[in-house]
């Protein structure tokens, strides 16, 4: 018999059915196909993709038609298809050596100052664990063993400092996996001049100021600077028939 409607809910009673129905609804939940998960996960990374740059833009600037035309080129990018087919890693190589300009900068100060036996010892062992390709934690694990090892035997507690500086900007490369690359593909093509790292932040910086569409005025600016973007071209990727001007421009 169940309960009229206007029986109050402490006087109704309790039936079997009630119980389960909430229960029966928990596990009976569908299971989502891990295809589904998979798309999810896509199309929220391509959206923090296209979202993170345009919060570091200049609003002021960033006007609606240059809005459009940025949309256009992370689109782009992420389909690689267009003038950015097959740039996306070397965009993103790029873009993480100059964020990271100032840390390659104290690694090739240190290794050009201090060439004591010791110093050069660590400056070897980087090479090989570079060559490892390994993930950044037992990277580093290995690279602050050998640090212990070494510092030691340096005399100097100069010497001593400044190793310490130079594990402490390798760790920092290191939180970005691309960044450690970029480090191993510098020194695989003797590339040791990373100098060049804060004249294309500088270019790009000047370039910033100027008007996003205007394509002709970044072809001018590399061309100025030709010699160095064709250096850094090697190193991100860029492939033989692709290293001109346009290409830099673009990116």
């Amino acid at each position: 018999m169940k309960p009229k409607m206007d029986e109050t809910w402490w006087n109704r009673p309790i039936y079997l059915r009630d119980l389960l129905n909430p229960l029966t609804a928990t596990f009976n939940k569908a299971v989502i196909p891990d295809e589904f998960v998979t798309l999810h996960n896509r199309a929220i990374t391509n959206a923090q993709n296209l979202a993170t740059p345009i919060y570091s833009l200049d609003n002021e600037k960033f006007g609606a038609e240059d809005f459009l035309h940025f949309a256009k080129t992370r689109v782009q990018l992420i389909k690689n298809e267009g003038d950015y087919q097959g740039l996306a890693e070397s965009i993103e190589l790029l873009e993480v050596a100059i964020q990271a300009k100032d840390y390659y900068l104290r690694i090739e100060q240190t290794e050009l100052r201090y060439r004591g036996s010791k110093q050069q010892a660590l400056y070897r062992y980087l090479m090989e664990l570079l060559g490892q390709d390994l993930l950044p934690e037992p990277f580093l694990e290995k690279l602050n063993q050998k640090l212990s090892e070494i510092l030691p035997l340096v005399k100097t507690e100069e010497g001593k400092t400044a190793l310490k500086a130079y594990n402490s900007a390798i760790s920092s490369l290191a939180e970005h996996q691309l960044a450690l690359k970029l480090l191993a593909l510098f020194k695989q093509y003797e590339l040791a001049d990373y100098s060049i790292l804060r004249i294309i932040s500088d270019a790009v910086t000047k370039t910033k100021k100027d008007n996003l569409l205007n394509l002709k005025m970044f072809v001018m600016t590399v061309k100025l600077n030709q010699e160095v973007f064709g250096r850094i071209g090697t190193i991100i990727g860029i492939p033989k028939e692709r290293n001109k001007a346009k290409t830099y421009a673009l990116m």
